[in-house]
């Protein structure tokens, strides 16, 4: 129980240890826009995991599942570092001012803040939603501050205690190999052997600006 609007569950198909999902009570469609309790159910679990929450915005994101859901995988997700990509957000985000920031990737995107959050705040949700919407509207996801539309153009979300990113999508997959919101964390899948041999010689910068925009 996180709330009345929503649940956390261990994911049954999980890619690592302690995945979990947040999931709204009432159907909801996944292409649905994210709202202030989304937002609010996310930071719950957040305040007390040091994870990476993420959204896939509809099938060409990478969703698999037609209901509404966010997920977090906790840290570290690789030894060298937390999230692979983080290095080079933490470098966009100390070099350049302003609310929204861009870091040198070969795919559109923007990056948020979030070290000013109180993530055991009662308004954490709406802080978060705030800045998720004007991330859509900076990217041109959104023509206006509120969604007008039950549902939102393709884009990945990732959201950790330090930053949030979102990056609109172009399609699911490259030459066989599937793209979710962790490929643009840096952790891409590869179902066998010979797609992973195949990723290595695609790059994986390569494969994410193809499904990106």
């Amino acid at each position: 129980h996180l709330s009345e609007s929503h649940v956390c569950l261990l994911n049954k198909f999980n890619v690592v240890d302690h995945h979990l999902l947040i999931i709204t009570r009432d159907f909801e469609i996944q292409e649905s826009w994210l709202t202030a309790a989304d937002f609010a159910a996310l930071g719950s679990c957040m305040a007390v995991v040091n994870g990476l929450g993420f959204y896939n915005a509809g099938e060409p994101a990478g969703a698999s599942q037609p209901h509404k859901h966010l997920q977090i995988v906790p840290l570290p997700m690789a030894i060298e570092v937390d999230i692979p990509i983080a290095p080079i957000i933490g470098a966009a985000l100390e070099k350049q001012d302003g609310a929204i920031v861009a870091a040198p990737f070969p795919f559109q995107h923007g990056i948020a803040r979030l070290t000013d959050v109180d993530w055991h705040s009662d308004t954490v949700g709406q802080i978060l939603c705030d800045r998720y919407l004007a991330l859509a509207q900076h990217l041109g996801l959104l023509d206006t501050p509120q969604p007008t539309t039950p549902t939102s153009p393709p884009y990945n979300l990732l959201v950790t205690r330090q930053w949030m990113i979102m990056v609109p999508r172009s399609r699911s997959s490259y030459e066989g190999i599937p793209v979710n919101s962790l490929g643009f964390a840096g952790a891409l899948l590869a179902r066998d052997a010979k797609q992973l041999a195949h990723l290595k010689t695609l790059q994986p910068m390569t494969i994410l600006a193809q499904v990106g925009c």
